[in-house]
């Protein structure tokens, strides 16, 4: 994906997205060393340390919504403190996953899946905001599709016409 992303950068179809590309990187390298020089480490602990990195975002984002638009209008009062509460909800859950994970973590490194119980609510809170979003954003034009279609996307080969010019 971080290969798509470059390649689509550099044609032009994608910008500043440099940060984004290289955070990737950097998690891609992290993840392969430790998958590599501590499996069972990373066997042990990706999926939580995944799930808390990748609802804290959506955390971030739901309060990023909330109170700063660049893109489009600012929601309605309404739905920026729906978008907190989900915010609030899935924090709350993270920090009892994190919480109940290490008070229930026995002698012998066993411990509850509160990993699922925790995905469960934080995939609930998601589900609405993924769907308050696109309430909200249905009729928003996506800039990229305003271009012309040779401007879109790189050509595949080169035209005939653009053979027959050189």
């Amino acid at each position: 994906i971080i290969m798509l992303g470059i390649a689509l950068s550099l044609a032009g179809q994608v910008q500043g997205a440099r940060f984004s590309f290289a955070l990737g990187a950097v998690v891609f390298t992290v993840a392969l060393v430790v998958g590599l020089a501590l499996p069972e480490v990373f066997l042990g602990w990706a999926h939580f340390l995944a799930t808390v990195v990748f609802f804290g975002l959506i955390a971030a984002d739901a309060i990023l919504n909330a109170f700063w638009r660049t893109t489009s209008e600012v929601p309605p009062r309404w739905l920026r403190i729906v978008y907190i509460a989900i915010a609030v909800v899935l924090i709350v859950d993270l920090i009892v996953l994190i919480v109940a994970t290490i008070l229930t973590w026995d002698a012998a490194g066993e411990v509850f899946p509160w990993i699922l119980a925790g995905e469960a609510v934080a995939l609930l809170a998601f589900l609405a905001f993924w769907w308050l979003q696109t309430w909200q954003r249905w009729n928003e034009t996506d800039p990229a599709s305003l271009l012309p279609l040779d401007g879109r996307l790189p050509p595949l080969r080169e035209s005939a016409q653009a053979t027959t010019e050189r």
